[in-house]
């Protein structure tokens, strides 16, 4: 097993170089390495492991078997649901098209793989984390992972400012990384410091100074690359962690706090809901900060836009029939949350919504009610809610290598969650 889990390791440290490489290639690399670890993890299972990791999984697969399936739906020819620009195109080229909800079967059929890669990692890193001493290993890549992209940022920043004509080279959406990898960071280094001691012997001192700097590293890159847009998100990471380990340190029962958390997120919600600047705006796009143009062409592509979304990964295909043809720049829509609810539909998209907090407020109380190891879990719950945030003010969108990296994070929470001995003991 340990064979695999330096597999997993490596392939997320892959993800920075593979950042550079056209898309498709990363696609294809990504889903061969991550479908045989996928079969390699379950398989090399000992059976105390393999019956823990059956009943954990179940919600975590059947939720993402859900995501799978509508959108090979979408893929799908249904003349009955069909998108209205395959009727125009069938007008136009006077020949019988059976469409489909998508408006790019290509770009659905990548969009699919990348889920089926995030969830062959989720499922590995899940495999491979039941046990404490490799879930170590799976953050320490992710760290690692997370820092060289940050790093990116940073050298490109610092180029930038002298060679213009050089900006653009640090790997798209890095600093969407950041938001993975700072709240890990956080959580381990709290939890080290938690314990009394910082470590035990040279190698411990030296693996907690460089967590350190790689969440200076990233901190550093994210106010460099979007100060005022990242700051709520990561904001809200740090607060979780910190409540968290409030709630461990103090007298408070676990439901206790995760209602209190509940109802704290319910009255910032509701506050930001309603006192938002652009309240006529739909809400998926109402909070970012994009350009006036482009916010006109979000408003008109959502507008459009039927129940039942246009297809993943389609939103590419769709923008220029929308956008002004003097724009020199790839259009794009004002917040990614704004394009994910285009591409998958309202209700599907709300509904994912609400799953994936759910989600994050499973690893809250899995983090709270942990003795040892609660930092991985805890990661898990502030990761989420940062990158949801961060969908609904920013255009950028993980790449291929992003949501790998937030799947083994992700992965690597659902599976500490809950203490194996505990349950055995149960």
């Amino acid at each position: 097993m340990w064979k695999v889990t330096a597999s997993l390791s490596a392939l997320l440290l892959g993800t920075f170089p593979l950042s550079f490489v056209a898309e498709p290639t990363a696609i294809g690399v990504v889903g061969l390495v991550s479908g045989s670890l996928l079969f390699a993890s379950v398989l090399l299972l000992k059976p105390g492991e393999r019956s823990f990791f059956n009943r954990l999984i179940r919600p975590y697969l059947a939720a993402a078997l859900v995501l799978c399936a509508w959108i090979v739906i979408q893929i799908l020819p249904l003349p009955f649901v069909a998108h209205s620009i395959w009727k125009s195109a069938s007008e136009a080229l006077d020949t019988q098209l059976r469409g489909s909800i998508s408006v790019d079967l290509s770009s659905s059929l990548g969009a699919l793989i990348v889920v089926l890669s995030a969830l062959g990692t989720f499922v590995a890193a899940t495999a491979i984390s039941v046990e404490p001493r490799r879930a170590k290993w799976i953050a320490n890549a992710v760290m690692w992972t997370a820092s060289a992209f940050a790093t990116a940022i940073l050298i490109e920043h610092a180029i930038g400012r002298i060679l213009p004509d050089l900006r653009g080279l640090a790997p798209h959406s890095a600093v969407l990384v950041s938001l993975i990898g700072i709240p890990l960071g956080l959580a381990r280094a709290i939890e080290a410091l938690g314990q009394g001691r910082t470590g035990e012997g040279v190698r411990s001192a030296i693996h907690n100074a460089l967590v350190l700097v790689g969440i200076v590293l990233m901190l550093s890159a994210a106010l460099v690359n979007a100060a005022r847009e990242i700051a709520i998100p990561m904001g809200v990471g740090a607060i979780l962690i910190a409540l968290i380990w409030l709630t461990r340190r103090s007298r408070i029962s676990a439901l206790a706090s995760i209602v209190a958390v509940m109802a704290l997120a319910a009255i910032a919600a509701a506050s930001a809901i309603s006192l938002r600047d652009k309240a006529e705006l739909p809400l998926a796009i109402s909070f970012s900060k994009a350009p006036g143009n482009v916010m006109d062409m979000s408003v008109n592509v959502l507008a459009d836009v039927p129940r039942q979304g246009i297809g993943a990964g389609a939103i590419s295909a769709l923008l220029p029939t929308y956008a002004d043809p003097a724009e020199a720049n790839a259009p794009e829509m004002a917040s990614a949350a704004g394009a994910a609810l285009a591409e998958m539909g309202a209700p599907f998209f709300w509904c994912a919504c609400a799953i994936i907090l759910l989600a994050s407020m499973a690893f809250y109380l899995g983090a709270v009610r942990r003795g040892r190891d609660w930092s991985f879990a805890a990661s898990g719950a502030a990761v989420i809610p940062g990158i949801m945030l961060a969908a609904f003010i920013l255009p950028d969108r993980l790449t291929v290598g992003g949501t790998i990296l937030l799947a083994a994070s992700t992965g690597m929470a659902a599976a500490q969650r809950i203490s194996r001995l505990r349950t055995n003991a149960e």
